[in-house]
């Protein structure tokens, strides 16, 4: 499940399917050559991307999605052109219904929370 690449110079950022996740990797234009993985940072070793990357002021912005317990939790993370980490933003989570066979109560399987960070709401008029 290839993404549609970023270009930055001499290099390309795109998520693709490399050992069992979505990860995020950056290539030399000219040589082919792995620069970085996600997958190689144990930071975002159990992370699965689900965007593609977006470049911006010199930075990789990107959703993705990690498991906990039976929910799926998403972040947007802010990376450097070296794919490290500057911050992460969780954005909600999940619920993953059981595997086919089991039976799931329908609002289960769409339950959703989303818990946005203070500097995302409005600020409130007359302020």
């Amino acid at each position: 499940m290839p993404s549609r690449p970023a270009l930055v110079g001499e290099v390309v950022i795109w998520c693709a399917w490399l050992k069992e996740r979505v990860r995020l990797a950056a290539y030399n234009l000219a040589t082919g050559r792995l620069l970085w993985q996600t997958g190689a940072s144990e930071k975002l070793h159990e992370f699965s991307f689900c965007s593609p990357p977006l470049v911006y002021d010199g930075d990789i912005f990107a959703l993705a999605f990690r498991m906990a317990e039976k929910m799926r939790v998403y972040y947007l993370l802010r990376l450097g052109l070296d794919g490290e980490v500057k911050w992460t933003l969780r954005l909600g989570s999940v619920l993953v219904p059981p595997k086919k066979g089991r039976r799931v109560r329908p609002f289960l399987s769409a339950a959703v929370r989303w818990a946005p960070p203070a500097s995302l709401l409005p600020a409130p008029e007359g302020i």
